[in-house]
């Protein structure tokens, strides 16, 4: 006896409009709905079959879509400025490669920008104006790793124009957002037993970081263990 066969990626259309059902499978109505009538009355069509593969398919589809789900979820930094949300990340997206403002999101009511999606070095962020009710402190900030003393210093001469200075490498831009410019090879500075004690205490006397003298630091011990 022949059977019509249909490719179970047919179904695709299918398994949105069947997943909704409660049945653990496609009953012939549904089928009938979605095939023409007379193709599923025909002795000729395998309802069984297509039930059964449909069934299967639609299982899949429901994983694959929670996998892709999962894929896109992204975790975003929301920062929170009082007025001048789209003039820092005008800012921000000029210093960095791979930058870029996405979409402005305006406030119906003043027809100015309200919600700032963007992307620093390829990586999204969101800056809102909310108002004078919460400012940005030291508990977060953003950590830039460079990997030249020029590229540091020109990094920390545009942040600080305006802003505030601080310890360690720490400094505050003109718009209250805090970052750390840093070198790329100080955590293997700092994962050194022997020198990491003294990496720190040049690095505590610092406002700009230094990467020659931290270096020179690291090597300290080595040169103290040499003369022995």
């Amino acid at each position: 006896m022949q059977t019509i066969k249909v490719d179970v990626y047919e179904f695709r259309w299918l398994a949105a409009t069947a997943s909704r059902n409660a049945s653990p499978a496609p009953s012939p109505q549904l089928l009938r709905q979605i095939f023409c009538p007379s193709l599923v009355d025909s002795p000729l069509f395998d309802a069984t079959t297509l039930q059964n593969r449909t069934s299967k398919h639609l299982i899949h589809t429901s994983q694959q879509r929670r996998t892709e789900t999962m894929h896109k979820q992204t975790i975003t930094p929301f920062l929170w400025f009082d007025s001048q949300a789209e003039e820092a990340v005008k800012f921000y997206v000029s210093l960095f490669a791979d930058s870029k403002i996405v979409r402005v999101t305006t406030n119906p009511n003043s027809n100015t920008a309200m919600v700032v999606e963007f992307e620093l070095g390829g990586r999204p962020y969101i800056a809102m104006n909310g108002g004078p009710r919460f400012k940005l402190n030291e508990s977060f900030s953003m950590v830039v790793n460079c990997e030249s003393q020029a590229e540091l210093d020109e990094l920390w001469e545009k942040l600080s124009v305006g802003g505030e200075p601080s310890q360690c490498g720490w400094l505050k831009d003109r718009y209250g957002l805090s970052w750390q410019v840093v070198p790329s090879v100080l955590p293997e500075l700092m994962n050194n037993s022997e020198t990491a004690a003294k990496v720190m205490e040049a690095l505590m006397q610092m406002t700009k970081l230094d990467i020659a003298k931290l270096q020179r630091a690291a090597t300290v011990p080595h040169e103290l263990n040499s003369l022995r």
